[in-house]
């Protein structure tokens, strides 16, 4: 019976080699008619980045279908192909076709040479960049099919460089973009984000070549493929999907669904070259180079003469500066400069630049624009700023909702409605409505409004004060009430289907215990995605909360005042006491362990240091208690954490199950003893750094799938930016502060069971 499992590339010989070494013979000779066509030459210009929308192949039926190259091979590839690539995915017939069109067509052939050719220039560092990374080498040729090898690369969507990365994708790891420097250019700094962003993916994935699908898409719109697909192919929910799969189910886009085999045929035609005559000498010799720190500000022109190197040189090494200088700003940035002219350059350097600040220097030409314009109207403009200042604070602190006329959202969530009519005194009300998190916020069927308030535009402020206490009644009283109701049913449900519902009951029942204001509240427990670190047990913006103001209103009057007064509505005026320690034992043959801690809600001063704190903890590679459990020998198994918040309390969490022979105490005390050693010496200035990154990374992650988590994207984007603004200042100790805080022992609840 045949397998119905899907064949991986391998790197082996196959059986048909012998034919083809009699045609490499063959092909010695000039004249022989059985060779192939001969290589095109190689273009010098830089080749235009192609649409990858699949126009080179139509859609055939079966395009899809996993084949074996050795037993299915394509026939004008019959013995020209004898090593498939090292990206472990199956081959299916239309990445065979692509192999066909790189390999033997005019067109393709041309193509392929001019991305190789130029890809003699990066080769040596990518390949060295993947080995460190224990990444599959093949991945390189992402960088052929998406730039062409071309760092200077720009699609009509935005994206940019060798790896075309868009914007959010920068943000997401911290790459600088603006008029002077763009480090999607760079060689450097691209492929870091690009095999850092791959890697990401496959850990989220589970594949490559769905890594690669979601690089293209987006991992948004490549897990709404899944569920398509689950939905069409009758599986169930958080079943396993293939790539393949998607792509015959149409369920991606139709330039996702030729991407990957582009690629893994690219890297095929690569293994294979010399057979198909592709191998000739490759005009460019490889970027070797050094980085050194140059002040900023410093001319390109400095640079290049104290390395004897023309500027075009140095811009080839250097392609993410944009400008005939580097950056203006405090410090030095780092420079590329061809190793062979090094010594030379850190030698003359120095007495070029003290040169250099000797001579004057003229301003930028936008300088005297700008100061040409001061100077012909100062008043006017003054006064322009002065008029305009409450229109600027009101377009800061108020958010449009475009379904919703004259309808803004402040920074806390609440909406508020501002309806300009002729009435003698302002009308003020206010309504909640209750909406399910977990089901694209339909409303419940829960509501709650506040009564109707006249008052004259003096006593306004004194007015919207007392309607923030009602309001905020409502919001940590009957509303919270019914949406946890509601949430509970819903995560019974869930543990049911996760497992794990015992512990997680008894956790949530110590950290919120009877005469507690969220008693009756439930964790959100393991997630479906183990991306999300931070969880809300009770989403604020669950509670849809609406002020409307009529009357004589402006956003710039009456919308700043309610954006003034109703700031910490969702915070309770009083905070209970965290949960005491304490240990519940489920049974005696106990197989889960979960270590709850239950801290005060997180406040804007010390969240950013408090979500470092629990990455260095609990995030998966990087964390000391992940590490404790899984590196070296490993002594747990199906390990997950995560911080969840609310209003009341932060509950940090961390679940594993022994592996024997280890038991559940030396789990604990390996987790135990990891916290201690974060509280009491603190992560290293790497391993900060690190979590640094990987808080910008859950950030931006955040904001991508905010609308398929069914989260208002404009709350996910405030509480980003806010986390975010703070995280350069967070250092050892405020980790280390935090720490103590969020794993305080005296607030330590162990439940084992299973």
């Amino acid at each position: 019976m045949g397998s119905s499992e899907p064949r991986y590339a391998s790197a082996a010989p196959r059986a048909w080699l012998a034919p083809l070494l009699a045609l490499a013979l063959a092909c010695q000779d000039p004249d022989a008619g059985s060779c192939p066509p001969a290589p095109p030459a190689a273009s010098e210009a830089p080749p235009p980045v192609s649409e990858l929308a699949g126009v080179e192949q139509p859609d055939l039926i079966g395009d899809f279908e996993v084949v074996d190259p050795s037993a299915d091979i394509t026939p004008s590839l019959e013995g020209l192909v004898t090593t498939l690539s090292d990206l472990p995915v199956p081959v299916t017939r239309l990445t065979m076709r692509y192999v066909e069109h790189f390999g033997t067509s005019d067109k393709g052939r041309q193509a392929f040479f001019e991305r190789f050719h130029r890809s003699s220039r990066y080769q040596e560092h990518f390949a060295r960049k993947l080995r460190e990374l224990d990444l599959p080498e093949d991945l390189m040729w992402l960088a052929a099919i998406e730039s062409g090898f071309n760092p200077q690369a720009v699609s009509p969507a935005g994206a940019v460089g060798l790896f075309q990365i868009m914007p959010v994708t920068a943000e997401r790891f911290g790459l600088a973009m603006g008029p002077e420097l763009d480090e999607r250019r760079s060689v450097v700094r691209s492929s870091d984000a690009a095999f850092s962003y791959l890697a990401i993916l496959k850990e989220q994935l589970g594949s490559w070549d769905l890594a690669l699908a979601a690089y293209n898409c987006g991992e948004g719109r490549l897990l709404e493929a899944m569920d398509a697909a689950r939905n069409k192919l009758g599986l169930e929910p958080h079943a396993p999907v293939a790539f393949h799969e998607l792509a015959s189910q149409k369920v991606l886009p139709r330039e996702t669904a030729h991407f990957v085999p582009m690629i893994h045929a690219f890297a095929i035609v690569v293994s294979n070259r010399q057979l198909l005559a592709l191998d000739d000498e490759q005009p460019y010799d490889p970027l070797r180079f050094t980085e050194i720190a140059v002040p900023a500000g410093t001319r390109l022109g400095v640079i290049a003469k104290a390395a004897d190197i023309s500027i075009a040189t140095l811009r080839e090494h250097n392609p993410d500066l944009l400008t005939d200088r580097l950056p203006p700003g405090k410090g030095d940035l780092l420079v590329q400069i061809p190793t062979d002219y090094v010594e030379q350059t850190l030698a003359a350097l120095p007495a070029l630049l003290e040169r250099e600040a000797e001579l004057p220097v003229s301003p930028p030409l936008s300088s005297v624009v700008v100061d040409a314009q001061a100077d012909e109207k100062p008043r006017t403009a003054g006064i322009m700023k002065k008029k305009n200042d409450a229109a600027e604070v009101a377009k800061r602190l108020l958010d449009p909702v475009s379904s919703r006329p004259n309808t803004y959202q402040l920074a806390s969530g609440v909406f508020v409605e501002l309806k300009d009519e002729p009435l003698e005194a302002l009308e003020l009300s206010a309504r909640v409505v209750v909406v399910d998190p977990t089901n694209d916020r339909k409303p419940t069927g829960k509501s709650h409004e506040l009564e109707v308030r006249k008052v004259k535009p003096a006593e306004l402020d004194e007015a919207l004060r007392q309607l923030k206490k009602d309001l905020q009644r409502t919001l940590t009283g009957p509303a919270a009430l019914d949406l946890r109701e509601h949430l509970a049913g819903r995560r019974r449900g869930l543990y049911a289907r996760r497992g794990r519902a015992d512990v997680f009951a008894a956790l949530s029942q110590r950290a919120f215990p009877e005469g507690h204001p969220m008693a009756g509240a439930l964790l959100v427990g393991t997630t479906d995605r183990d991306d999300d670190p931070f969880l809300e047990i009770e989403p604020p913006w669950a509670l849809e909360a609406t002020v409307t103001v009529r009357g004589d209103v402006t956003p710039e009057t009456t919308g700043l005042a309610v954006e003034a007064a109703l700031r910490g509505v969702f915070e309770p005026e009083k905070l209970a006491k965290s949960a005491f320690a304490g240990r519940v034992a489920l049974g005696a043959d106990a197989k889960d362990l979960l270590i709850g801690w239950a801290s005060p809600p997180l406040r804007d001063k010390d969240e950013t240091a408090m979500h470092v704190a629990f990455l260095l903890a609990c995030q998966p590679k990087l964390g000391v208690a992940y590490k404790a459990l899984r590196q070296g020998q490993s002594i747990a198994a199906e390990v997950a954490c995560a911080l969840e918040l609310s209003p009341q309390a932060t509950v940090g969490w961390i679940a594993a199950k022994p592996i024997e022979p280890a038991t559940i105490s030396d789990v604990e005390g390996a987790i135990d003893a990891a916290i201690a050693k974060l509280v009491s010496i603190g992560p290293t200035d790497v391993d900060l750094e690190a979590a640094r990154a990987a808080l910008k990374i859950t950030i931006a992650r955040e904001r991508e799938l905010a609308k398929l988590r069914g989260i208002p994207r404009g709350w996910v984007v405030r509480n980003g930016q806010r986390i975010r603004s703070k995280l350069k200042d967070v250092d050892t100790v405020d980790v280390m502060n935090a720490a103590k805080v969020l794993f305080a022992k005296e607030h330590r609840v162990v439940v084992t069971g299973g």
